[in-house]
């Protein structure tokens, strides 16, 4: 499961959903990946596809403060001036490790 967040439910642990609708250069998309079960970042660059408007952009991977270990990652990507895009322009492609 990939929600566009804007934070955690202290209480609950889950991801709080981001309900902007426009973004404008310099903001932060940030993507909480859930997975069914804890999963270990070893090394290198993980991120995800952000498809906006055709365009493959990478939001990376950040660390949280749960450590390597964790059954949510958060993925980050900073718009930038080009990407411009309408509703349905915009997708989530793969996660590479």
């Amino acid at each position: 499961q990939i929600t566009l967040y804007k934070k955690f439910n202290a209480a609950s642990g889950d991801a709080l959903p981001d309900n902007r609708t426009t973004f404008k250069t310099g903001d932060y998309l940030e993507f909480a990946v859930r997975f069914d079960g804890q999963v270990y970042v070893s090394g290198g660059t993980p991120y995800l596809e952000v498809i906006i408007n055709g365009i493959t952009r990478h939001a990376t991977y950040v660390q949280t403060g749960w450590g390597p270990y964790s059954a949510t990652l958060i993925f980050v990507y900073r718009v930038i001036a080009t990407d411009v895009a309408t509703a349905g322009n915009i997708s989530i492609g793969s996660i590479v490790l």
